[in-house]
């Protein structure tokens, strides 16, 4: 079914009515009428809980920085965030249309020289359009990207989200998801640029999607890429090779559901992931067992499509069912949660931005970001709840957000987090 873009509706105002009311915020700081306080520092923190720093953006909502002090630079909604297998943290600047790095150490990333703590744009200049695809990345036109993700390989992959698309920069000149392309040079992998719901079973670059909320996006084991439609309220996989996936014949290059029915509703729990009624899916990921691990957002809560027959967080699952494992059984009660990460210890960090907290979802019996964990449990380990930009320096569940979007692990036990309304990308550490 094919259907004209609306200008508004629940799916808008829910996912990304967040970010984009931030607008006339960020207007009025670039023009002085309000003045983004430093973050304060917080009380002494207590033994064995994250501590929380900002380590890119000032709070002021622009675009400055690029070559200096990453938190002397501005930024402007950023929403996505991951972390390469060099340590530099990347970040979709999604009001600025860029994705920007900020180096880990110094040395030659992503065509550039730079130097630890400094921050650079990679993606992007900063024109609002959709232009640039076989070319250099730097060149090219994005429009409001969101979701983020940094392969092992150091590929990028952006959800281009007021172009429908999503699009891919290469580490290294190659073939990937049944496409050739040059090391550096941005291509769209996902999405024809028009908002719609058509083309599963076909070439991925000629389907219609809907991703006017955030876009999660995750590599599997074989690395077929997973998206998430907000919008469609469904979950597409574009096949890298072609063989059998998820219990479907595909080929390199086509896409294909693997979750959810199309409708928005909250149906389907114990059985197939494709029958499944979901509402807003965004952030996504893949846990150590092979799970989809998905925030449901509309829902409110973050649901699973197994991977094998087994138990998982600490429930009984069958192989291609979907399952809700939180919160609604517990006492947390959420408010449009975005981004979605499996952190080093193999438990699910999820943002909720509307009560500005940062979550950890129990996979696994054990210590992790300063809480005692049991499997299917939910622990705040960031956020007080308050709109602010306080804390830093002090523990992380005292310290105030505003509007967190995105969650990535540092792969050293620690965690990053796009707090958007706060135009900054803050630090979780032990």
């Amino acid at each position: 079914m094919t259907f004209t873009k609306r200008d508004t509706g629940q799916s808008i105002v829910r996912s990304i009515g967040y970010r984009r009311s931030l607008l006339a915020t960020a207007a009025a700081l670039a023009l002085g009428v309000i003045t983004a306080p430093p973050p304060t520092s917080a009380k002494p923190v207590p033994p064995n809980q994250p501590i929380v720093s900002t380590v890119a953006g000032d709070g002021i909502a622009g675009y400055s920085g690029n070559g200096g002090l990453a938190t002397a630079a501005e930024a402007n909604g950023p929403c996505g965030v991951a972390v390469d297998s060099n340590g530099n943290i990347l970040f979709s600047d999604t009001n600025n249309n860029v994705v920007r790095a900020v180096a880990h150490s110094t040395g030659d990333f992503y065509g550039l020289k730079m130097t630890a703590g400094d921050i650079y744009t990679v993606a992007g200049n900063t024109k609002e359009g959709y232009r640039g695809d076989g070319g250099p990345a730097r060149d090219a036109q994005f429009d409001t990207p969101d979701g983020l993700l940094v392969d092992s390989a150091g590929d990028i992959i952006i959800g281009d989200t007021t172009n429908e698309v999503v699009r891919y920069i290469p580490a290294v000149t190659g073939t990937h998801l049944g496409l050739a392309m040059t090391a550096g040079h941005v291509y769209t992998v996902a999405g024809d640029g028009n908002y719609g719901f058509s083309g599963a079973g076909g070439r991925a670059k000629s389907a219609e999607l809907g991703l006017d909320v955030v876009v999660g996006l995750a590599l599997d084991a074989d690395g077929n890429l997973v998206v998430t439609d907000g919008d469609n309220s469904v979950i597409w996989v574009v096949a890298n090779a072609t063989g059998t996936f998820y219990g479907q014949s595909m080929t390199a290059g086509d896409i294909y559901i693997i979750a959810g029915n199309g409708n928005s509703d909250y149906t389907g729990d114990g059985g197939p992931a494709t029958a499944a009624a979901l509402d807003e899916p965004e952030g996504a990921a893949f846990d150590t067992s092979g799970n989809l691990v998905f925030v449901d957002d509309s829902n409110d809560v973050i649901r699973v499509v197994a991977e094998k027959t087994g138990t998982f967080f600490g429930k009984k699952m069958k192989s291609g069912d979907i399952y809700t494992v939180g919160p609604k059984s517990d006492a947390n009660k959420l408010s449009s949660p975005e981004g979605l990460a499996i952190d080093d210890a193999g438990n699910v960090v999820f943002v909720d931005a509307g009560n500005n907290i940062t979550y950890l979802l129990g996979a696994k019996k054990g210590v992790d970001q300063g809480v005692n964990v049991k499997p299917g449990k939910v622990y705040t380990i960031a956020g007080n709840g308050n709109t602010a930009y306080t804390g830093d320096g002090g523990p992380a569940r005292s310290a105030a957000f505003n509007t967190p979007c995105g969650v990535a692990s540092d792969l050293h036990g620690g965690l990053l987090i796009a707090d958007s309304g706060n135009n900054a990308i803050r630090h979780l550490t032990d």
